[in-house]
């Protein structure tokens, strides 16, 4: 599924603020993605922020939450849109939990242009 022109991000996003997303990471990530080239994000799904205690890192951390649709958005703005599930492949949006437990978002988007 992923051709030697992609990015690979999983669980990142959640400690970048929605500014610095916006203004710096997805921008630069769609200006040096080939076209065709696949971007596959996990991050930490809701809203606001979130702070747990951590019991691998033995301490608290807080996470930015994002919705997946927010994100998409912000993607379609760069020329890159949600890759379909089609006849029983991967893709559209997938949601796990896990032991924290959090609720995560994986997708994977494709530059169209």
């Amino acid at each position: 599924m992923f051709p030697n022109r992609s990015i690979i991000s999983n669980t990142v996003i959640q400690h970048i603020n929605l500014d610095s997303l916006t203004k710096v990471t997805f921008p630069e990530w769609a200006r040096i993605l080939k076209p065709n080239g696949i971007i596959q994000l996990m991050f930490r799904s809701g809203q606001g922020t979130q702070t747990i205690q951590d019991i691998e890192f033995q301490d608290e951390r807080s996470f930015y939450l994002y919705q997946p649709e927010e994100i998409l958005e912000i993607l379609a703005q760069h020329g890159l849109s949600l890759i379909p599930e089609e006849n029983g492949s991967l893709g559209g949006i997938i949601y796990v939990t896990d032991v924290r437990p959090m609720e995560n978002c994986i997708f994977c988007v494709r530059k169209t242009a």
